[in-house]
């Protein structure tokens, strides 16, 4: 996997799209949408191209003003969101040159109709790529195809039978949710990622209900893996931010 920030992960080699069992465990985006991105090479090239693939490997159209600039000891290439016009729903895989270099994305799906999935939006703030790449704050976007939502509350009490007696001294309530979702590796590591984006960004997801919630306190738990993990079956675990709270000190 290609050292970046990205909502779609890339490889110094194509993916073998054939194990997927179904287009909808890869990322999905509206038709003609491609997503914002950024990769660190150690090629010195101060250009870079960027062309988008169907799976069949046809050629269907380039993204044009991607930006080459120095970090530290090597070349970031932003490859920034663009739109189409009159492509087709379908698989999908962006395809990076980068003087010598040459990256892959992981395959995702276009969709007219993207109602019925759940919208992932993050600001990731500014990050730090292998403590010595600092990256400006990205806006990414994808929608993933979750099987339902369950719902828990917790109640978190602090300063019991210390100050007050049985009285907490403060006490928070929160809303837990979580959501099963059977993906690709690389949206397991956009997921996993989460928590990380939402320390200084924000993470917010909206549900086919069009119900908002911002998130926090999001982890992830992987249940199974297919054979090199490229199918994995995981839960996501997350905090509405809604949470009230209580202190009597």
């Amino acid at each position: 996997m290609i050292l970046g920030v990205n909502i779609l992960q890339y490889y110094p080699v194509k993916p073998d799209f054939a194990d997927y069992e179904t287009p909808y465990e890869c990322l999905i985006f509206e038709t003609n949408n491609t997503p914002e991105g950024v990769i660190i090479s150690n090629d010195s090239s101060t250009s870079a191209t960027a062309t988008v693939y169907n799976i069949d490997d046809e050629e269907i159209g380039t993204i044009t003003g991607l930006t080459v600039v120095t970090n530290e000891d090597k070349k970031q290439i932003t490859i920034p969101s663009f739109i189409f016009t009159e492509k087709f729903c379908g698989e999908y895989y962006i395809k990076i040159i980068h003087g010598d270099n040459t990256f892959y994305s992981e395959l995702f799906t276009w969709l007219d109709d993207v109602s019925s999935y759940a919208k992932i939006e993050v600001e990731t703030g500014k990050t730090t790529l292998v403590n010595k790449y600092d990256i400006d704050t990205l806006s990414l976007s994808g929608y993933i195809d979750i099987k339902g939502i369950e719902l828990d509350t917790e109640i978190v009490e602090e300063g019991v039978d210390t100050n007050f007696g049985s009285l907490a001294t403060s006490a928070t309530g929160n809303i837990d949710q979580s959501f099963e979702i059977v993906c690709n590796y690389s949206t397991f590591i956009f997921l996993a990622n989460l928590r990380i984006f939402e320390i200084n960004g924000s993470v917010k997801i909206t549900l086919p209900t069009n119900k908002e919630i911002n998130l926090y306190n999001i982890s992830i738990e992987a249940g199974e893996a297919s054979l090199f993990g490229q199918r994995v079956i995981c839960t996501v675990k997350y905090r509405e931010e809604l949470f009230l709270s209580n202190n009597n000190e």
